[in-house]
């Protein structure tokens, strides 16, 4: 598990523009995927939290000190992102069969469920990169 360092393009699309408000000391990047803590208040991902979206702006370095002080933009609901390389061991012939994708933090993406957190579903593939049509915990059920 590698947690996000810098900015990544997951170049999504479709789905919901929104601002959730952000737990005390996140500072996601843009492209880090997040998850919702026990208070409901989004952060960078933790394994085993409900999948709340993916960043779209990184967030001031030192995040705010309060929950619920500051807000992350990110696009949430049903939409797809393209990874950035291979996920887990997941093989090409696997994307024809809608294979899950979990996250074990806010950059690692891995078909394993144990202790993860499930964010999709694979739905194509782009050279060497995944596209995987996401569902954050509003609309899961729906994948």
């Amino acid at each position: 598990m590698t947690a996000l360092t810098k900015e990544k393009d997951l170049a999504p699309s479709g789905g919901d523009f929104v601002r959730l408000p952000l737990a005390a000391s996140a500072d996601p990047f843009q492209g880090s995927l997040l998850s919702y803590n026990s208070a409901g208040y989004a952060h960078e991902l933790t394994a085993g939290e409900p999948f709340a979206g993916v960043c779209l702006r990184t967030v001031p370095t030192g995040g705010y000190t309060n929950a619920g002080d500051g807000y992350v933009e990110a696009v949430a609901g049903l939409f797809y992102i393209t990874s950035v390389g291979a996920v887990g061991s997941l093989a090409i012939t696997d994307v024809d069969a809608a294979t899950a994708v979990y996250a074990s933090d806010d950059a690692t993406l891995t078909t394993s469920s144990t202790g993860n957190t499930k964010i999709g579903v694979t739905f194509g593939i782009d050279g060497s990169n995944v596209i995987i049509r996401c569902a954050t915990k509003h609309v899961a059920a729906a994948l």
